[in-house]
């Protein structure tokens, strides 16, 4: 077996967006895992979904709880840009 076919990645939370950012560049570097499981990966580091606002309240993690965790996660890097947001938002 060679590079990382025969691989199943898994995390939760910043651990699932960690995964799902390897995966990406696994893919592009045309050697992806065999498979992924992602439990409740923050997958838009934009904060840009209207669910977002309109959930406020009811969702178990709102708008302050999100971007407390993605602040150290990025650092510098662009938050609409892959691999850091795994599922970026597009135009």
């Amino acid at each position: 077996m060679q590079g990382t076919a025969g691989c199943i990645l898994a995390g939760g939370s910043a651990g699932g967006t960690l995964l799902l950012s390897a995966e990406l560049m696994l893919k592009q570097a045309g050697d992806p895992s065999m498979g992924a499981v992602a439990i409740s990966p923050q997958t838009d580091l934009t904060l840009s979904s209207p669910s977002i606002d309109a959930n406020d309240g009811q969702d178990f993690v709102d708008r302050a709880a999100l971007d407390h965790v993605r602040t150290p996660d990025l650092a510098w890097a662009q938050p609409d840009r892959a691999p850091q947001s795994p599922l970026p938002r597009r135009a």
